[in-house]
């Protein structure tokens, strides 16, 4: 982390990969600590946005859109390693989404669709994880006789 400084980078994304190796390595502090600096950064930019006015907030769609499902990823990370952390961010990311619900016609979560939603990822995530396993195990058989 020490030459991509969170604060300098600009490519969150970039390091998404660590928070979850974090968890896997048992470093769960620095996992939550670098969550947390890439999620105040994702927030950052969508209350910049949000200043914005409604010409300008259309005229950066796409931006707004990509940091919203990036930051969506992050939770889904925590999601996959420590569920009461997550919920408790995914509330706190659910705010930031709310912001913009006009602009992309989605519906503000209740707490039953926030639960729901949050069940979804877990889901997502075994089984994507699945697949994963059955990949690994199943052995292609040559046709050729």
């Amino acid at each position: 982390m020490k030459y991509m400084p969170v604060d300098k980078f600009g490519y969150y994304s970039l390091l998404e990969p660590y928070i979850g190796a974090y968890y896997e390595t048992g470093a769960t502090d620095k996992a939550g600590r670098l969550f947390k600096k890439i999620s105040v950064k994702y927030q950052e930019k969508l209350k910049y946005y949000k200043g914005l006015t409604e010409v300008n907030q259309m005229k950066y769609g796409q931006d707004i859109f990509n940091d919203i499902e990036r930051y969506k990823a992050l939770i889904m990370i925590l999601a996959r390693y420590d569920e009461d952390f997550a919920e408790k961010e995914f509330m706190t990311f659910n705010s930031y989404r709310k912001l913009f619900a006009v602009l992309f016609g989605g519906e503000v979560a209740t707490p039953e669709r926030r639960e729901r939603d949050l069940e979804g990822i877990v889901d997502e995530l075994i089984e994507e994880n699945t697949k994963d396993s059955i990949r690994d195990i199943v052995v292609p058989v040559d046709t050729q006789e």
